[in-house]
Order: structure tokens, then C-alpha cells, then sequence
């Protein structure tokens, strides 16, 4: 957190493994969790992030992830149970 409260993310093994699970690199992932884009007519602006909306992002992007992951796992099994069906 520097003196305008702007946060920056620690470049650590978690923010690592993160990057290498989601596919991208680990200072993209970074400069996402603590910056904004934000697109005005032909202007793109970037807003540095503030601790609390640090992790609202943060908690935002992981609930994408549960989200996801639930509906693949959902349709993963409907799917067998499909297979299932057809040999009854």
C-alpha cells in the first residue's frame, strides 16, 4: 500500500503457481489484481486499485473460478450419467 493507499500484489510462489493454473503470466495477473481498465471513448485509463478494492477484485476473480469450475463439474457428470442411460 503506498501513501495514496494504492495497493501493489507481492510477487511471491502463490502469485506463481496462480498465474501458471490460470495460464497467464504471472506479472499479467499481477497488474490485474490491483489496477482498473477502464475504456472512455477512445481513451483507455488505467486506475490503480485501492486496498479494499484490491480485494473485491480478488474475491470477484475467485468466485469466477468456483463458479466455473461448479458448471464444468456439473455438466461433467451429467454428461456420464448421459452414457449411463444409453447401455440401461
Amino acid at each position: 500500500v503506498d501513501n495514496e493507499n494504492h495497493v501493489s500484489v507481492d510477487d511471491n510462489d502463490a502469485v506463481k503457481i496462480a498465474a501458471k493454473l490460470l495460464r497467464c503470466g504471472k506479472e499479467h495477473l499481477m497488474w490485474s489484481l490491483s489496477t482498473r481498465r477502464i475504456y472512455a471513448g477512445h481513451e483507455n485509463i488505467v486506475q490503480k486499485l485501492t486496498y479494499v478494492q484490491a480485494v473485491d477484485s480478488r474475491d470477484a476473480l475467485a468466485k469466477a473460478i468456483y463458479a466455473n469450475l461448479f458448471d464444468w463439474l456439473v455438466d461433467r457428470i451429467n454428461k456420464s450419467l448421459e452414457v449411463g442411460k444409453c447401455y440401461t
